[in-house]
């Protein structure tokens, strides 16, 4: 399987591009592949393609939607796409890829006049992972031992009961009772 296809199969992709500097500022961003080639749009005015203008050079990672790496980065060189028909053969693979949510994002793009002001990134030459992959999000991991994952009415974790719990007496006033008892009226 080639890398391109690889990375197809995710849904985000962590576009990094570098500044004059070196600086590398990565950014998730939704992504097609077309062939051997992976295709992003993003705002004409965007940092993206300023730093694109100075510098092909990129690398790009599978990720989430918040930019948590899930893979390994990719040395790639990307440029700014201005060929209708090219333009017209990605935003079909966007489609593909994304149905609905890309439709509602362009129909919002549409009503506020900023799909004329897109500008397209075609993403080539990505090499092979040369970092290893992060390890994965352990928030979801089973329980421990001895420990319970459901929901236990009126017993709170450890690290909630050490927080000060809020009673209001009046819309004036607030007790602050403290775990050991000790109970403090706080003005609001």
């Amino acid at each position: 399987m080639s890398d391109v296809a690889a990375l197809d199969r995710h849904r985000y992709v962590s576009l990094a591009t570098f500044r004059r500097d070196g600086t590398a500022v990565a950014t998730p961003v939704w992504f097609a592949a077309v062939g051997e080639r992976l295709y992003v749009f993003t705002a004409g005015d965007s940092g993206k393609v300023k730093r694109l203008r100075n510098s092909p050079r990129a690398r790009v990672a599978p990720c989430d939607a918040r930019g948590r790496l899930e893979g390994g980065w990719r040395d790639a060189t990307a440029r700014i796409v201005t060929d209708d028909a090219l333009i017209r053969r990605a935003w079909a693979a966007l489609r593909a890829k994304y149905g609905w949510q890309l439709q509602l994002l362009d129909l919002g793009a549409r009503l506020t006049g900023r799909i004329h002001r897109r500008a397209w990134i075609e993403i080539s030459d990505v090499g092979g992972a040369d970092v290893v992959p992060p390890p994965r999000n352990t928030r979801h991991a089973p329980p421990e031992p001895g420990r319970s994952s459901t929901f236990r009415p009126g017993r709170a974790p450890a690290w909630i009961a050490g927080l000060p719990r809020f009673h209001a007496t009046d819309w004036r006033t607030r007790v602050i009772r403290q775990p050991r008892g000790v109970r403090a009226r706080v003005c609001v």
